[in-house]
C-alpha cells in the first residue's frame, strides 16, 4: 500500500463555523422571530380583512405605529451587525491568509462565497423586518381612513 508522509497545517483545518458566525446567525434569528411575534400581534389586534376595526379606536393606531417604529430600529441595527460581523470576518480572515505562503484561488472563492451568504443572510432579515413594517403602517393608514 502506498502512503504519502505530510504535515497538517491546523490552521488550515475547517471547523464549521466560527462562534462569531453563530452568534450574528442566532441575532438573525432573533430579529426574524421578533417581526413574525409584531406580526401576528398586529393581526390580533386589528384582524386582517374586517371593517370593525375602527371602533377600536386610536390606541390600535398609536399601538401599531409603535410596531412599525420599532420594526424600523432592528432593522437599522440588523445592517449595524450585519456590518459589524463583514468587518470583523474580513480582518480575521486577512490576519490569517497574511501567513499564507501562497494563496490560491480556491481559497479566495470560499472566502468570497462565505462573505457573500453572510451579506444574503443579513440583507433577507432586513427585508423581511421592512416588509412587516410597511404592511403595519398599510394597515395604520387604513384604519385613519
Amino acid at each position: 500500500m502506498l502512503q504519502a508522509s505530510g504535515t497538517w497545517d491546523l490552521r488550515n483545518v475547517w471547523d464549521g463555523p466560527s462562534p462569531l458566525m453563530k452568534t450574528y446567525v442566532f441575532f438573525l434569528l432573533i430579529v426574524c422571530i421578533l417581526g413574525v411575534i409584531k406580526l401576528v400581534w398586529s393581526w390580533i389586534l386589528v384582524p386582517p380583512f374586517r371593517k370593525g376595526a375602527a371602533e377600536k379606536g386610536d390606541f390600535v393606531v398609536r399601538s401599531l405605529e409603535r410596531t412599525a417604529f420599532s420594526l424600523s430600529q432592528w432593522s437599522k441595527i440588523t445592517i449595524l451587525v450585519c456590518a459589524t460581523f463583514l468587518a470583523t470576518s474580513l480582518t480575521d480572515i486577512s490576519q490569517r491568509l497574511m501567513g499564507e505562503k501562497v494563496v490560491g484561488w480556491f481559497t479566495m472563492l470560499i472566502v468570497t462565497r462565505d462573505f457573500a451568504l453572510a451579506l444574503a443572510f443579513g440583507l433577507w432579515v432586513v427585508l423581511f423586518t421592512y416588509a412587516v413594517r410597511w404592511h403595519i403602517l398599510y394597515r395604520v393608514s387604513r384604519l385613519r381612513m
